[in-house]
């Protein structure tokens, strides 16, 4: 089995030479390496050229600017050589291990057209470790009904992205994966490794950082009008709670109870990032970064569905 492993990157200078260096130095090496860079303006063009020029595996760099994301992975996808595609990101490091466990299912059954592995988030700073500590609870929780549907940590043959006319181009922004992820878990088989475990250094170091991406990742969701439940659940919490803040400017007992159900609902998080992070800056900061993230998502999925259906 020939294995591509691709990667789209955009002004990744920061971590790209040790993105590829982890690719490089795989227990089983890829037999191939596609990098689409979508219009970088920093060094990180030059830096993989540098890089991959004076290792042994065969790589392609291809260029190209303007292109969403959804357009720069079926780029990789279409230039790979190999029936078998690996997928990563930029901002990732790759375990040791990481080629061999996310194959090992290939090797072993003929009927896997698909395997989704592991993502451990790395963060600096309160925000950053906050996020990484929920995130890092759901991965935990993981399985194939409800595991992370992201091209960090995948692998799939190049027959079915095929059939199913690759990533949807049509989305303007995000949420390409989730939703041609989904398409193959209706329709193909699929499994989960474990053991498979890329981690993502995710720069979400502050609040605007944490908005910006969850606005991005939910527009692209509302695009696609996916899990519109869970974020019209989330809509009405937050219409509840603003609704019971804004009547409590008359009747303080509606402030309070908007307070107190914002308190149960936010501990949660709070606990989960205390468990990790291990200090009582967690019930400070948390809160707040979820109730950024959550704004994002809300947002987000309002622009999206609207890009939808009224163009726009």
């Amino acid at each position: 089995m020939n294995i591509s492993l691709i990667m789209t990157v955009r002004n990744e200078e920061r971590g790209i030479t040790e993105l590829l260096r982890s690719a490089i130095e795989q227990s089983r090496s890829p037999d191939e390496i596609v990098v689409v860079d979508g219009g970088s303006v920093d060094c990180t063009i030059h830096l993989i050229e540098d890089f991959l020029r004076a290792q042994d595996i065969p790589y392609k760099l291809l260029v190209a600017q303007g292109t969403n994301i959804a357009e720069g992975r079926n780029i990789a996808v279409r230039n790979a050589a190999h029936d078998f595609i690996a997928v990563t990101d930029g901002g990732c490091v790759l375990h040791p291990e990481w080629l061999h466990s996310i194959s090992k299912p290939f090797d072993d059954s003929g009927d896997i057209d698909a395997v989704f592995g592991m993502t451990i988030p790395v963060g600096d700073g309160l925000i950053g470790q906050s996020f990484a500590a929920l995130y890092r609870s759901k991965v935990d929780r993981a399985n194939l009904a409800v595991t992370e549907l992201s091209s960090r940590s995948v692998m799939f043959k190049k027959a079915v992205w095929k059939e199913l006319n690759g990533y949807p181009e049509w989305l303007s922004l995000a949420g390409e994966d989730t939703y041609f992820f989904r398409q193959i878990l209706r329709s193909h088989n699929a499994t989960v490794a474990r053991s498979a475990i890329v981690y993502w250094h995710h720069n979400y170091e502050d609040l605007r950082a944490v908005f910006r991406a969850h606005y991005r990742y939910s527009r692209g969701s509302g695009e696609a009008m996916a899990d519109i439940g869970p974020h019209i659940v989330l809509g009405l919490l937050y219409v509840i709670g603003t609704g019971l803040l804004a009547a409590g400017l008359k009747r303080p007992v509606c402030s309070l109870l908007a307070l107190t159900l914002a308190a149960v609902y936010l501990s949660k998080f709070s606990l989960t990032a205390y468990a990790d992070m291990k200090t009582r800056l967690a019930f400070l900061i948390t809160p707040i970064m979820v109730l950024s993230r959550e704004c994002g998502m809300i947002l987000g999925y309002i622009h999206g569905l609207s890009t939808r259906y009224l163009g726009r």
